[in-house]
C-alpha cells in the first residue's frame, strides 16, 4: 500500500541537478507507479534517467504544473 509519507523527498531532484540522491530517486520511481505516471524499465533505479524525467513531465502536465522535470524539496510537484 501506498503511504505519501514514502514518497517525500530529502533534496532537490532533477537531470540538471548531478547529484540526484538515490533514495529519493526510488522514492519518485515508487510514488509515479503509484500514480500511473510510471513506466521505468527498472523501478529499483537509483538514477535519475530520461524515463523518468519523462514520467515527472507527464506528471507535471496531468496536473498544470510547470513542466521541468524537477522535484523540488517542498514544492509544488511533490505537494502534488
Amino acid at each position: 500500500m501506498f503511504d505519501s509519507s514514502d514518497f517525500f523527498i530529502t533534496a532537490d531532484v532533477g537531470s540538471s541537478h548531478g547529484q540526484s540522491r538515490p533514495h529519493d530517486v526510488v522514492r519518485i520511481r515508487r510514488a509515479l507507479n503509484e500514480t500511473g505516471h510510471g513506466r521505468s524499465p527498472d523501478n529499483r533505479s537509483t538514477r535519475y534517467d530520461k524515463s523518468i524525467h519523462d514520467n515527472i513531465i507527464e506528471f507535471q502536465d496531468d496536473f498544470g504544473l510547470e513542466q521541468d522535470g524537477w522535484l523540488r524539496s517542498g514544492g509544488p510537484t511533490e505537494t502534488a
